[in-house]
């Protein structure tokens, strides 16, 4: 026989012998897989062990769940690590995974892989252990250390570990706070807007407004529509810069300023208290469809502001039920108006019609102050099986 031939049927043996083998690794695994969701475990490692020693990725990384798991046998997070391991050196991603996911648990093996992947610069590995360190398990609690692992996985474009980093800055790391700050001087709007905040509370820095403002300032000068937010509310906190800014903003036509304003001159917020002022301003706000007038310009209606009260009158009687609710409330209590239950009944009654429950029980319970329109009502009501209307009779 020449070599040509030799070699042909060299070639065809092994192939024919592979092919056979490989079908039953396969066999071997699919009856394993079926003993396994039965939970005959027994049965399911009897056939996978063999074919995990003979380097069977899936067995590997079956006998590494089993070990994980304590399925069928005892739970040894050591020899799950070594069999996820083993299916992981053949490009196994989710038997990484789970090696990691031990490490939390504590296993030595599992914690050495982790570490080492850490340091080739494995992103996942790096938030991870990262994320043990700010938790404090199976490690001490040490938030410099966190920062230090996290910071390399943001060194290779990782947003998440970003984030980590500024949310341990909050918790007193000097690492953390240095990568926050140089983060917010290189024009991070997510950092200038954090270290904002802990200015303006005085989380782990020293509270300072102006400090607060300084930051929300350039994060707003990037279009933040998220800084505007906080530069107002510092401005109620009494900071001079920010209610500049505010009071400029609302002048231009900025509805959220414009509301914010009004409420701080309806709450003496940072400005004198003046209810004049702060109907001017939610009265500029609403018309541009900000903020509830209900909540906001009737209620300083009820203070005796004139303009508010021609709003309030205006609205109920063009049909805002809200509006009629508090027009009638305030005749019956008799503020700001004598007080008149047949006018607090024409604004009940008027709500009522426009199937408001509030506006019935309104009229039920000024029935008992005489007033005989309402209770015609009443009666009726209770007549036609109303319940509240019976109790309320009955009463």
């Amino acid at each position: 026989m020449n070599a040509k031939k030799l070699t042909i049927l060299v070639s065809c043996t092994f192939l024919i012998l592979y092919s056979i083998s490989t079908f039953m690794f396969h066999d071997d695994f699919h009856d394993g897989w079926v003993s396994y969701e039965k939970k005959d475990y027994d049965t399911a490692y009897k056939l996978w062990l063999p074919l995990a020693i003979q380097g069977n990725p899936r067995a590997q990384f079956f006998l590494g769940v089993m070990f994980d798991r304590g399925q069928g046998i005892s739970q040894d997070y050591s020899e799950a690590a070594k069999w996820y391991q083993r299916a992981a050196e053949q490009d196994s991603a989710r038997a990484k995974s789970h090696i990691y996911e031990i490490a939390k648990k504590g296993s030595s093996q599992a914690l050495k892989i982790l570490n080492d992947d850490a340091k080739l610069g494995v992103v996942e590995a790096q938030v991870i252990l990262g994320k043990m360190y700010e938790e404090g398990h199976p490690f001490p609690q040490d938030y410099n250390e966190a920062a230090k692992w996290y910071q390399r996985s943001a060194e290779q474009d990782s947003a998440r570990a970003k984030s980590h980093i500024y949310e341990i800055a909050k918790k007193g790391s000097s690492q953390a706070l240095k990568i926050l700050n140089d983060d917010a001087k290189l024009g991070v709007v997510e950092a200038q807007l954090i270290l904002g905040k802990m200015h303006e509370n005085g989380v782990s820095v020293s509270q300072d407004y102006d400090q607060a403002f300084k930051w929300y300032q350039r994060a707003a000068e990037q279009d933040s529509a998220q800084a505007k937010s906080h530069i107002y509310g510092i401005a109620k906190k009494g900071s001079s810069q920010a209610l500049k800014i505010l009071t400029d903003d609302a002048k231009q036509g900025v509805a959220e300023a414009q509301f914010h304003l009004g409420l701080m001159y309806d709450k003496g917020q940072g400005v004198p208290q003046n209810y004049d002022q702060a109907f001017k301003w939610y009265q500029r706000a609403a018309k541009q469809g900000y903020g509830s007038r209900g909540a906001n310009i009737y209620q300083i209606a009820k203070k005796g502001v004139a303009a508010a009260l021609n709003v309030l009158t205006d609205d109920a009687q063009q049909g805002v039920v809200e509006a009629q609710l508090i027009l009638g409330k305030m005749y019956e209590a008799g503020h700001q108006f004598p007080q008149d239950t047949d006018q607090a009944f024409k604004w009940y009654q008027r709500a009522a019609e426009q199937d408001s429950a509030q506006a019935k029980s309104h009229i039920y319970g000024i029935a008992k102050k005489g007033s005989s329109q309402a209770l015609k009502i009443l009666t009726a009501d209770a007549e036609q099986g109303v319940v509240e209307a019976q109790f309320r009779l009955g009463k």
